[in-house]
């Protein structure tokens, strides 16, 4: 169930999805601060990806997870990923998954990044294409 309110604050999301984890406040302000550059045909713009992981229920530590340990603090790379389970290229229970793996025992190697990097990009003509 979605925690953000349609009358939430930026504050009130971040701390929402947060839940007061310092590692998923930080996550969250860089994925909003380069949402709108790395995926500018997303039309929720800095609150895309925000609300992704709401509708993934990817909350707290969780969030910090899927950031530092899977997307190696990539924001492009986090963004790719929350991308490819909305576009339907990956299931939201895989991201679900990964996110909560707290032992490290799932990775995304480095064809797996390939293979989903190929399909967003491919449907996503102005997502920024890997340097």
């Amino acid at each position: 169930m979605s925690r953000i309110q349609l009358f939430d604050t930026g504050i009130d999301m971040v701390m929402k999805m947060s839940e007061g984890n310092p590692g998923a406040v930080m996550a969250i302000t860089e994925l909003m601060g380069a949402a709108e550059t790395i995926d500018p045909q997303s039309m929720l713009g800095s609150l895309g990806p925000v609300l992704a992981l709401d509708t993934s229920e990817i909350y707290g530590s969780a969030i910090y997870i899927l950031f530092n340990d899977k997307c190696n603090r990539s924001a492009r790379k986090c963004l790719l990923l929350l991308r490819a389970v909305q576009l339907g290229i990956r299931p939201q229970r895989w991201l679900a998954d990964l996110s909560n793996d707290q032992a490290r025992r799932k990775s995304i190697s480095d064809e797996e990044w390939s293979e989903i990097d190929d399909a967003v990009c491919s449907q996503l003509s102005e997502f920024q294409k890997a340097a």
